[in-house]
């Protein structure tokens, strides 16, 4: 199974790897090939478990297995508990997801302690045939139907070409113990009942080589996908207009000329470029833009609304632009990087922020754990966008907590904003994101205080 990892032996040359482990058969064989692999080779491996909280002793047994699985075969493991349970309610969303997020938040954390360029997910096969027929019933386009990718975003799923009859003919051969999650056997989850009911059914009943058909499906999704993305990026490029203010124009009849499936992509890139992460964007929401598009070139204005996006129509000009809402400012926007330790006058602000370390919390002052922060830290004013994740109520937008806080309009933008690089922080004595509110498992807080500049 080691030679599942060649591909990735570029990317992970002289640098770690994290493996991510739930304690079952196929992250346990990842990490087993893994480390035998990586012993020939300069890389290093860290191992990963997050107990989810939702299983009780089970769980717990989970991490202990992981732990001694670390532990034989000489390599660093971090585990960690999250009350995924408890997120899941305050953040109304389901189980499932919130259980997603926060594993991804915990393993790039560990991840970036670790020095590690890459997350290794123990992703199968099956888990891939799976994931094409979940997108498929849900209606997806071909992005979806690509399925799981073997590298991206900072994961490595070097198993998609290995099946679980594989991994458990490995862990068999080893004599490697793992876990079995009484939960997969259910039907609580749909991903459970696509295993465990509709792909039998489609196998026994209607054809004995949908699994091989669903593979073949996904390939060329993504052949497919990958040529009307290149077309549509080009095309992006052609129909760009200029005009005065932010976002991304684009002229109405070039677009109207592109064929169909390359003018939704283009709509979509657009708003992207625009800086829309495109979640919660559905065909709906493209095709009004495109009926706002023909409206353009043939002289009608008019504006659709995204639910990051506005799009608006100049007929005049013959062209659609899309931008993110802009509130009124009422000072330019400006950013200071801190100096840690040190002192910056941030006077588009009218404030004085001064940065120190120190190994406890106590008197006054804005303190965020060290550990948490991923630098460089910088107090800006608020940006078009700005979110915190607010525990016991989840992400909001800064724009709505300032008017649930009732802070005059004039007073918003010299508010001062603690950021990172994966966002805002904190705004001093308003409100703070949940990520900042833990303690720092090292002892190590930053402490910020804010005085007003001369």
């Amino acid at each position: 199974m080691a030679a599942t990892f060649l591909p990735y032996e570029g990317m992970a040359s002289g640098y770690a790897l994290v493996a991510a482990v739930s304690g079952g058969q196929d992250s346990c064989a990842m990490a087993a090939a893994l480390c035998r692999w990586a012993a020939r080779r300069d890389v290093r491996v860290h191992i990963a478990h997050l107990d989810h909280c939702l299983r009780g002793a089970e769980s717990r047994g989970d991490a202990l297995h992981v732990a001694r699985l670390a532990a034989n075969l000489g390599v660093p493991c971090t585990i960690a508990a999250r009350d995924v349970g408890s997120a899941s309610r305050r953040l109304h969303r389901g189980t499932q997801e919130a259980a997603r997020g926060i594993r991804m938040r915990f393993l790039r954390e560990v991840a970036d302690r670790a020095g590690a360029r890459a997350v290794a997910i123990g992703h199968t096969r099956d888990d891939q045939i799976e994931t094409i027929l979940h997108h498929l019933l849900r209606g997806s386009g071909l992005a979806g139907l690509r399925g799981l990718a073997p590298w991206g975003d900072g994961l490595v799923r070097p198993l998609l070409a290995v099946s679980r009859a594989d991994t458990a003919a490995y862990c068999e051969a080893l004599g490697l113990e793992y876990r079995v999650d009484a939960t997969n056997a259910g039907s609580a989850y749909e991903r459970n009942r696509i295993r465990n009911h509709l792909l039998p059914l489609l196998r026994s009943e209607h054809n004995a080589g949908v699994d091989g058909a669903l593979l073949r499906l996904s390939e060329l999704a993504r052949v497919d996908d990958e040529a009307l993305t290149r077309w549509a990026q080009a095309a992006l490029d052609a129909c760009r207009a200029t005009h005065d203010g932010d976002g991304v124009a684009l002229n109405a009849r070039s677009l109207a000329d592109l064929p169909e499936g390359v003018r939704l992509r283009v709509l979509r890139l657009a708003a992207h470029a625009a800086g829309d992460p495109l979640t919660d964007v559905t065909l709906e929401h493209v095709r009004r833009v495109e009926a706002l598009a023909r409206g353009a070139a043939s002289g009608r204005g008019g504006a659709v609304t995204w639910p990051r996006t506005e799009w608006r129509c100049e007929a005049a000009r013959g062209i659609v632009v899309a931008r993110l809402p802009r509130p009124a400012c009422s000072v330019p926007p400006v950013a200071y990087e801190a100096s840690i330790p040190g002192s910056i006058a941030c006077s588009g602000l009218g404030v004085v922020a001064d940065f120190s370390l120190c190994g406890e919390r106590g008197g006054d002052g804005l303190f965020l754990p060290m550990a948490a922060l991923k630098p460089p830290i910088v107090i800006r004013n608020r940006r078009p966008g700005d979110r915190l994740r607010l525990c016991g109520v989840g992400n909001r937008k800064l724009q709505d907590i300032l008017v649930d806080r009732k802070i005059p309009r004039s007073h918003r933008d010299r508010l001062p904003v603690v950021c990172d690089s994966h966002g805002p922080l904190a705004v001093p004595g308003i409100a703070a994101d949940e990520r900042v509110l833990q303690d720092a498992p090292d002892g190590i807080w930053l402490r910020i205080r804010f005085t007003p500049s001369a």
